[in-house]
């Protein structure tokens, strides 16, 4: 095994320990295997990588040798001096209505729990993991004022989503609530 791949496993191992999630560490793994196959430069990506690819990593790259100098694996970082790469702001595209109207219908006529968490990622703005880690006990609509979910996010940061009378999430999520106490919304 070669000094980058074992250093890569040791960072990741570090990863793991501090509690990042399974996709942030098998992201990073890809990246840095990038990286003891073909070297630095080419593990940044080529020009046919998009410019949030390219730098996404640069982030995972820079964040590595970072660590590997802290740990004294590296004398210096190789990114220090090379700035990740710009990205230009995209502005949001709506979704066509006939789509809208398809997708609708799709998620209608799923079961109760499956169209409660596609309503509450809708209403919501909830992220995939964060609705797809949701257990009932997440769940509050009887504390008046109060009504939401509490998720989990990005860097295991929680926090308090409303969930406003009006969203139909809500009153999903309460038919869920009422018979199944205690259990995951989507099996894990």
């Amino acid at each position: 095994m070669t000094a980058t791949r074992e250093a890569a496993r040791a960072f990741l191992l570090a990863l793991r320990q501090a509690g990042r999630s399974n996709a942030t560490i098998r992201r990073y793994r890809r990246v840095l295997d990038d990286l003891a196959e073909v070297g630095v430069g080419k593990a940044l990506g080529g020009e046919d990588s998009s410019p949030a690819t390219r730098r996404l990593r640069h982030a995972v790259l820079s964040r590595f040798f970072r660590w590997a100098v802290a740990e004294a694996i590296l004398d210096a970082n190789p990114l220090a001096n090379r700035p990740p790469p710009r990205v230009q702001e995209q502005v949001p595209r709506s979704v066509p209505a006939g789509e809208l109207s398809r997708l609708g219908a799709a998620v209608r006529a799923q079961p109760l729990r499956i169209r409660a968490i596609f309503t509450l990622v809708l209403e919501c703005g909830l992220r995939e993991a964060e609705a797809t880690g949701l257990r009932v006990r997440d769940v509050d609509l009887s504390t008046r004022g109060q009504e939401g979910v509490r998720v989990r996010g990005k860097g295991g940061k929680e926090r308090l989503v409303p969930l406003p009378p009006g969203y139909e999430s809500r009153a999903l999520l309460r038919r869920l609530a009422a018979g199944r106490d205690g259990a995951e919304f989507v099996p894990g």
